[in-house]
């Protein structure tokens, strides 16, 4: 990845981990989402997920913003 806020920590490994570098707010994470669209989902389809960590990010509101950012929807939560 070659954007300065997320960096790919183990390209290999199922599913592939994505960490925020540093202190990166919600909002720069979602412009590095956004710019790196394209590999994101080339590893998804490769790897079968992406687990992201890190970053300044308060609660569901950021999280959908992050999903958004990386053209996934989210799902409705379905207790049980």
């Amino acid at each position: 990845m070659s954007h300065p806020s997320i960096e790919i920590l183990r390209p290999t490994s199922l599913p592939v981990v994505i960490r925020a570098r540093g202190r990166a707010t919600a909002e720069a994470l979602a412009v590095a989402l956004l710019a790196e669209r394209q590999q994101l989902h080339a590893l998804q389809l490769r790897h079968g997920a992406i687990v992201g960590r890190g970053g300044d990010v308060a609660g569901a509101g950021d999280l959908s913003k992050l999903v958004a950012a990386a053209g996934e929807t989210t799902l409705p939560y379905r207790g049980g």
